[in-house]
């Protein structure tokens, strides 16, 4: 999840948990070891291949962070020169998991295990930023830092109520994902189409009331679609079917392609284009998109190719042009409120 919520995250649980005996301090470190894992951001200045390689790679594993926590505790301890070592090192090893443990909760994907493995786990209970699960911990640290020292029973029972609310909003997300693909399952068997893996993902700032569905067969051909939680209506199911076209084999089969496509989890689409000076393969993530804008996802690839089909490189597609957040807004909640999405849109 977002940076700014991590933080909120981890002040929260040192506030429940550790704040009647280390103090406000208990808050502050506890944001600050929740953010930390985020600082593997700056792959993206090694080139913009390093940052799906490393982001939420080794910095969000349970075991390095869980080898590294008591050195981080004893650091956090011999700063604050307050309480026990041992509870600084619990608080920080906690906060720290609470990174990865919420980003396992969202659709971008993390490597809960790396190094041993290079899996990443999601499960799409959650957005990747959702106001609806950040501001009840924004509450909560306004409390825990307005609040005079002897309520502080009561500043932990805000946190404590907090952190139920929000990990229930969690739960809450997880199945509704679990129903939407269940629906999804069952139309698109229904129409022929026989899916080998599908995923449902909250919709960007939906509150978890609308849920975009992606599915995939074997042969790479895949349908995306959206359905409304508030009003369920039949799926229209939008059709990316994967190009016969050696090219598109190539672009896969090389390194970076492999890579892309185990960053996408295999439902990437291929768009080919040929002209004069040279053949190009688009490659789409499409696990993500918008309403409004019929692109090829988020994340994007392209793979050059000379006239005579030899590969020349595959390099990341950036800028997406003007997003129009307003509008964006408004077509998720008529699409909650009518179950009817866009149909041309993507």
């Amino acid at each position: 999840m977002d940076s700014v919520t991590q933080a909120l995250l981890g002040a929260a649980v040192g506030q429940a948990g550790f704040s009647h005996r280390l103090g406000r301090r208990a808050i502050g470190y506890g944001a600050l070891a929740a953010f930390l894992p985020d600082l593997d951001m700056v792959a993206g200045f090694a080139g913009p291949w390093a940052s799906l390689v490393h982001h939420r790679g080794v910095t969000h594993s349970v075991l390095v962070l869980t080898l590294v926590a008591p050195a981080l505790g004893w650091a956090v301890w011999k700063l604050s020169k307050r309480g026990r070592m041992r509870t600084w090192t619990l608080l920080v090893w906690l906060c720290l998991l609470t990174q990865p443990l919420l980003d396992w909760c969202t659709v971008y994907g993390t490597q809960l295990l790396a190094p041993v493995s290079t899996r990443r786990f999601a499960l799409d209970a959650v957005g990747i930023i959702d106001p609806v699960y950040s501001l009840p911990l924004l509450v909560s640290l306004a409390v825990g830092l307005i609040a005079r020292n002897r309520l502080v029973h009561r500043r932990r029972a805000v946190a404590v109520a907090v952190l139920v609310l929000t990990t229930g909003y969690l739960v809450v997300g997880l199945g509704l994902s679990h129903w939407a693909r269940t629906r999804a399952l069952r139309e698109l068997g229904h129409a022929g189409f026989e899916t080998a893996a599908v995923r449902a993902m909250p919709s960007l700032l939906s509150a978890n009331l609308l849920w975009r569905v992606v599915a995939r067969n074997e042969e790479g051909d895949i349908r995306t679609g959206y359905l409304s939680a508030w009003r369920p209506r039949p799926i229209r199911f939008r059709r990316f079917d994967r190009p016969s076209d050696p090219l598109v084999d190539r672009a896969l089969a090389s390194e970076r392609g492999t890579l892309f496509a185990w960053f996408a989890d295999g439902y990437v689409s291929a768009q080919v284009t040929r002209s004069e000076q040279g053949d190009e393969v688009l490659l789409g993530d499409r696990r993500y998109g918008m309403l409004t804008e019929a692109s090829p996802g988020f994340f994007r690839a392209r793979a050059r190719f000379t006239p005579q089909g030899r590969l020349i490189d595959v390099e990341r597609v950036r800028g997406r042009g003007q997003v129009r957040i307003g509008e964006e807004l408004r077509a998720t909640w008529a699409a909650v409120c009518t179950g009817m999405p866009p149909q041309t849109k993507g």
